[in-house]
């Protein structure tokens, strides 16, 4: 019995490994890309106000672009893994050629309703009239330049599937280094402030592209246009995990605007304290999300060499990470909540802010962090859909009935009280996911997520 023992605790132990050595790589990336996107929007901010204006009224925009490709990164990715599992690298190139296709027809029509909808949306905007044409412009140009970021992140996709985080990373890294420097040299050297933009995107996903493609060509995962035809198997997936991942992002956005409607009443310190502190956690969060993909990329490879034995064990270790990560990070957020505020304002008024949100908020980010790590967990293997209802009634249990208490009350606290209670009340993800992953079964050669997901 005690060999045994030891034996489950090494196992558990080298699965945790595993996770960690696919979850730090990621993590890293999503951070400095995270950091590059703020910093090209401060640069903006150095060009001229106009700038940072237009840039500010089209990101909400484009985050449609970014939901779009990340649905169809998320989708190789998870085919990836499969495809390690099953030992057939050579599935790679066909599955991304058909992801392709989708995606080119999806991001034409898309880039089409902008073009011909871009002044309608200046006017629904309110868009100055001295700007508005410059409003267009950049948000045809810069639509156009998005859809270039699909390759990169495609082979990224692939090289985390097959468990090479660290090339991945590196594909993800050249791409923010290089769109950070050329909007610094041609926002300011060559004086195209705005539109160094999309130029920068379209050259970043380029230069990224070469070193994903290198990475795959080392790895053995570029081939030739041969494996198992495909088609069906990719359309199942994007149902499966591609469309949810895609609907998530648009629902964020709607719950990041609720929750600005709901604070408007408190005045622009209160604003601008939320946004600050949203941005931290946004931040905050990003270990818990690939954590959960990290483990999911494991148990998928599993899934594709047709067992799930032990998968419920590697969703435990995944989870001791998860649970062991945010209580250290949600107490050293709480006890620095007041230099957190002064580092990103000068105004009491807005530290004031800051740490209210943080102090009330942050010691449920021990709670929060494992519940989006189950929640992306779901994605992955096919439970999108839930995962897609259990934000939802997350989200709308905070903006809803937070803003009710909040707006009653008269005091913002309430809205971050309920955020908090939402943070632990959500722990019951884990549970599901936990119940979810019991019921799993492997993936056929040929088969949507959704028919072999779970029975």
């Amino acid at each position: 019995m005690a060999d045994r023992s030891g034996s489950v605790a090494a196992d558990r132990s080298g699965t945790r490994r595993a996770i960690a050595g696919l979850a730090l790589p990621m993590t890293i990336a999503d951070v400095v890309l995270f950091v590059e996107i703020i910093g090209v929007v401060a640069l903006l901010g150095r060009v001229s106000n106009e700038a940072l204006y237009i840039r500010s009224l089209t990101m909400p925009i484009l985050l449609l672009f970014v939901a779009m490709s990340t649905a169809f990164a998320i989708t190789y990715q998870v085919m990836a893994s499969i495809s390690r599992g099953r030992e057939r690298p050579e599935d790679l190139v066909p599955t991304a050629v058909a992801l392709l296709r989708v995606f080119v027809v999806t991001g034409v029509v898309l880039c089409l309703v902008l073009y011909l909808g871009g002044p309608a949306l200046g006017a629904l905007l309110d868009v100055p009239a001295a700007e508005r044409a410059e409003f267009v412009r950049f948000l045809r140009w810069t639509s156009l330049a998005s859809l270039t970021v699909v390759l990169p992140a495609l082979c990224s996709a692939a090289l985390r599937g097959f468990g090479h985080a660290r090339a991945a990373a590196v594909v993800t890294l050249t791409s923010a280094a290089v769109e950070f420097a050329l909007v610094g040299l041609l926002g300011f050297g060559a004086g195209l402030g705005l539109f160094s933009v999309p130029i920068a995107t379209a050259v970043a996903s380029a230069a990224a592209a070469v070193p994903g493609m290198w990475f795959m060509r080392r790895h053995r995962l570029w081939g030739r246009l041969t494996g198992v035809p495909v088609r069906g198997e990719v359309a199942g997936f994007l149902r499966g995990v591609g469309l949810p991942v895609a609907l998530s992002y648009v629902l964020i956005s709607l719950f990041n605007v609720g929750m600005l409607w709901v604070l408007t009443p408190f005045g622009p310190d209160t604003i601008s304290g939320y946004a600050a502190a949203s941005t931290l956690q946004a931040l905050i969060i990003i270990p818990g999300i690939q954590l959960g993909g990290a483990t999911a990329i494991v148990i998928n490879q599993r899934r594709g060499a047709g067992s799930v034995d032990g998968a419920g064990e590697i969703l435990r270790a995944g989870l001791e990470l998860t649970f062991v990560f945010y209580a250290v990070v949600a107490a050293v957020i709480w006890l620095l909540r007041d230099t957190v505020g002064r580092i990103v304002s000068d105004d009491p008024r807005v530290v004031a802010a800051v740490g209210l949100y943080i102090g009330v908020v942050a010691l449920t980010y021990l709670a929060q962090g494992p519940v989006l790590a189950s929640l992306t967990f779901l994605e992955h293997i096919g439970n999108g859909t839930l995962a897609l209802l259990l934000n939802v009634i997350y989200f709308a249990e905070i903006v809803v009935v937070g803003g009710v208490l909040a707006r009653a009350l008269d005091d913002p606290t309430a809205l971050y009280a309920t955020a908090a209670v939402g943070n632990v009340v959500g722990l019951v993800v884990v549970v599901i996911a936990v119940r979810r992953v019991r019921r799993m079964r492997p993936v056929a050669m040929v088969e949507a997520p959704l028919a072999g997901g779970t029975r």
